[in-house]
């Protein structure tokens, strides 16, 4: 299972979400959480980061507009990419 002894800084000027993002972030790029890694329950996230679910929502949002992880009704959330090229790529001009 997960361990997550890392807690968001909620003295700091950026947001929860965006440090809670930030961190998932790179526990993807480092191979940490492989693709195909299923991803504890939001209220799960909530309790270890000690935030609202809300928080992990949003956070879990950023991730999918990466291409980072997939969620799925039923199923959970798992890890569905860790190439560097999603992050790095630009959007082609319209």
């Amino acid at each position: 299972m997960f361990e997550i002894e890392w807690k968001p800084q909620k003295a700091s000027s950026i947001p929860l979400h965006l440090q809670i993002s930030h961190y998932m972030k790179k526990k993807i790029m480092n191979g940490e959480w492989t693709v195909g890694t299923k991803l504890p329950s939001q209220r799960t996230l909530a309790n270890c980061f000690g935030v609202n679910r809300s928080t992990i929502v949003t956070a879990f949002e950023e991730l999918v507009a990466d291409g980072l992880i997939e969620a799925k009704v039923g199923s959970g959330t798992k890890v569905v990419n860790n190439t560097w090229s999603l992050l790095a790529s630009t959007p082609p001009p319209d």
